[in-house]
């Protein structure tokens, strides 16, 4: 997946509001770090029941910086190694980056739908 489509993806994201697969997808995608995993499952616990709709705006804003990061330092990681490392492995580094893009598209619809909510 390139950057332009993972942005892309981003923006359509954003656009929709997110359904309970999607919210099982940002809980997947978080489960591979720990502390995000857990903020993760605690939202999609708060979106199904629909309360603490500020509980889980706060969760989808500390979700979106943290992939953010993560997608910073996998896309600063594939530039950097760029010369030494085969291709196959900045690709990979570079996917990490575009689930980070899409997962933060979901986190940030999550928060703006749980906003507009209140």
């Amino acid at each position: 997946m390139t950057r332009e489509t993972a942005t892309t993806n981003c923006y359509d994201a954003i656009r929709v509001p997110p359904t309970a697969v999607e919210i099982a997808e940002l809980v997947n995608q978080c489960s591979l770090v720990p502390k995000l995993g857990d903020i993760a499952r605690r939202l999609a616990y708060h979106y199904e029941s629909r309360t603490h709709l500020k509980k889980i705006e706060d969760d989808a804003k500390y979700i979106y910086r943290a992939l953010d990061y993560i997608r910073q330092s996998s896309d600063s990681l594939a530039d950097a190694l760029q010369s030494t490392v085969e291709q196959k492995r900045i690709e990979e580094l570079q996917a990490i980056g575009g689930s980070a893009n899409a997962a933060m598209a979901r986190a940030m619809s999550i928060g703006d739908e749980c906003r507009s909510s209140s």
